[in-house]
């Protein structure tokens, strides 16, 4: 059944990128690359007002979770990791305590009240390790080792077992202690997220920069095939609270919804890449977007935002720019005139790429709730031009790779030469890239990241698919 999902309210708290989004018992908090962490109430007439800002990290704040009420925490508390490497524990809006240990970015935080009612968090790491902790003393219980990469998210499969997921293309399974119990492959690329299912069985649910999901049992076999689910990197993913469906959201800008056995449910489109994403407890979709904003997304018509705020946001999806690389890439073939905007879609969320009157090639979403087609922006190359950067076989310190790019770390200061293949595991390229030139390990993500860019329409060969679109060759990291 599809569902239709519109606008319920956004907020702009931050001032950058919000990374995390999580559901607490009063509303909801979030988190940024502001360094901050907001927290909303949810009033009687269904609007999230803001009510605090936390301020604590001296780093993006990356990741969030919620300790629900135990003995140890009667009103319960919001945890915070960040790139400083810290995890702040708040209570009523003070910082109560920190746990200290990781030497990275602390990018997934999970927690678990046990059947004792000892609550434990799951912490996961760009140091390659995810650690177990006991909250009612503050203490790391067991240090995960064994990915060979960024370990992106974690989950519970039970009180003394856990799984992780990694920049390593693996599924790892632990016992509390910290002793492996298994691994699992399958993806082709950087998993970055990972949910546990426990009813009627226990099965996870991992989503990858590979655009697919896919599920396991707690022993690591593959349950079934993998679910296509977005063309482009899956940054966030989350269940709702019956185990009957499942969320997505990536670079692609939207946010997708699935019955729980993977059947299309809903699309939601946004102007920006999507980090993080959560059911709220009425079965709203909460979305932790790339251009500073929250928005919350309803499908009940009575908790919608108004008929003219529902305008606003599409004028605002219409003017969207939209690089290639974002969609999958575009083939000359897909384009159609804008007479097939009479035409209806097929599926849910589909995409029409269109050559407007003025030649520019918009692309709308097909919506089955409105049974219309949707502007949600024009497509655009991406960063501007080559920037210096070689394609194709070039030489770096006696290896021959697909693509050479300079990078730089500040005005003034000497570029270097950064070299990688198509199909090379981006945090892997970085992180080799940061121990070479012993640069700072805070610096992971962003040139991860800028790999990422870069290898946008490289093929295996070394040429380039179609036009390539790539960043200024001098990139400043900060």
């Amino acid at each position: 059944t599809v569902m239709n999902f519109k606008l319920r309210c956004e907020s702009h708290a931050h001032t950058a990128d919000v990374r995390a989004v999580c559901v607490i018992p009063s509303g909801i908090a979030t988190a940024s690359r502001d360094k901050t962490v907001a927290v909303f109430e949810e009033k009687a007439d269904g609007s999230f007002v803001q009510v605090q800002t936390l301020i604590g990290h001296s780093n993006f704040v990356t990741s969030l979770a919620w300790i629900p009420s135990c003995s140890a925490f009667p009103e319960g508390a919001l945890i915070s990791g960040s790139d400083d490497k810290k995890i702040l524990i708040w209570r009523d809006g003070t910082q109560a305590a920190q746990l200290l240990g990781h030497e990275g970015t602390v990018c997934s935080l999970a927690v678990r009240v046990k059947s004792c009612g000892t609550p434990i968090l799951l912490s996961t790491s760009w140091d390659f390790t995810g650690r177990i902790w006991d909250l009612t003393t503050g203490t790391c219980i067991a240090v995960l080792k064994g990915h060979e990469a960024a370990v992106w998210g974690g989950a519970f499969t039970s009180d003394s077992t856990v799984a992780t997921v990694s920049a390593d293309k693996s599924v790892r399974f632990w016992n509390a202690s910290g002793i492996p119990l298994g691994a699992a492959s399958g993806h082709a690329d950087v998993i970055r997220a990972v949910c546990a299912k426990h009813s009627p069985s226990n099965e996870l649910l991992t989503a990858s920069n590979d655009g697919t999901v896919r599920w396991w049992d707690t022993a690591g076999q593959s349950l079934k095939s993998p679910l296509v689910a977005h063309n482009n990197y899956i940054y966030g993913m989350a269940l709702n609270a019956d185990g009957t469906m499942f969320a997505t959201c990536g670079e692609d800008r939207t946010a997708r919804i699935w019955s729980i056995d993977g059947q299309p449910v809903a699309v939601i489109e946004t102007p920006r890449e999507v980090w993080s994403i959560t059911f709220t407890s009425n079965g709203d979709i909460a979305l932790a977007c790339a251009d500073g904003v929250l928005r919350i997304f309803s499908a009940v018509e009575s908790r919608q935002a108004s008929a003219q705020q529902l305008i606003e946001y599409e004028e605002c999806l219409s003017q969207a720019n939209i690089p290639q690389q974002t969609m999958g890439g575009l083939d000359p073939k897909q384009i159609k005139d804008e007479s097939s905007l009479g035409e209806p879609g097929q599926k849910e969320g589909e995409h029409r790429f269109v050559r407007s009157g003025s030649g520019d090639v918009d692309v709308y979403s097909w919506s089955s709730g409105d049974s219309r087609w949707i502007k949600i922006g024009s497509v655009v190359d991406g960063p501007q031009g080559n920037g210096g950067a070689h394609i194709g076989s070039q030489e770096l310190d006696g290896k021959t790779y697909d693509r050479v790019v300079d990078v730089a770390f500040g005005e003034g200061q000497p570029s270097l030469k950064l070299g990688f293949n198509a199909g090379d595991n981006p945090y892997l390229v970085a992180q080799n890239f940061i121990e070479k030139h012993e640069l700072d390990q805070d610096f992971l993500q962003q040139i991860a990241e800028f790999v990422q860019q870069n290898m946008g329409g490289l093929q295996p060969s070394g040429q380039p698919s179609g036009e390539v679109s790539l960043f200024a060759c001098h990139v400043w990291f900060k």
